[in-house]
């Protein structure tokens, strides 16, 4: 168990890159541990989407979510979406609470409330993160739903408000 707060990793992938020691990278780079972004600059457009169809089954089989705990950002201007992955133009579209590029030493405190948390991690392994997934959508469905039409009540509420104040004018 690491004693330093997750940081953000950069993986620069090139053509001449093998698909097949991505595992070993995103080991080395602490994915699921960590923020990754995975910089697919260098590539055009039918190899970057080759190499994400190739990448999402890679991850599975390695029992790695790209979105939690830790994401997994693709870095690339070439493409604006994809189904699977989270895409960001440069590092500036990363939330902010991800952009810590140097380690940061952590309190006693911390490491304690960290090594608590790894432990009850370590408990919990009765999911894999894909079937996580699954669980997670239907339980927040509802919250959605309740979302929605509280937004739709607020967009009445202030029509309302506006035609009031307009009648007493």
């Amino acid at each position: 168990m690491e004693t330093s707060a997750p940081t953000l990793r950069e993986i620069l992938i090139t053509c001449t890159q093998d698909i097949n020691a991505l595992p070993k990278l995103l080991n080395e780079a602490n994915a699921g541990s960590s923020p990754i972004v995975l910089n697919l600059e260098t590539l055009g457009v039918e190899n970057i989407l080759k190499f994400l169809n190739l990448l999402y089954p890679l991850l599975k089989e390695i029992n790695l979510h790209p979105q939690f705990p830790y994401p997994l950002f693709i870095m690339t201007e070439k493409i604006s979406a994809h189904p699977h992955f989270i895409i960001i133009n440069s590092l500036n579209d990363i939330p902010t609470h991800f952009q810590f590029k140097h380690e940061k030493k952590l309190t006693p405190r911390e490491i304690s409330l960290m090594r608590t948390t790894y432990l009850h991690n370590k408990k919990i392994k009765n999911l894999g993160p894909f079937e996580k997934e699954a669980d997670l959508q239907t339980c927040f469905r509802p919250c959605k739903t309740l979302h929605n039409k509280i937004k739709e009540l607020d967009y009445y509420e202030t029509l309302l408000k506006k035609i009031n104040r307009d009648e007493q004018e």
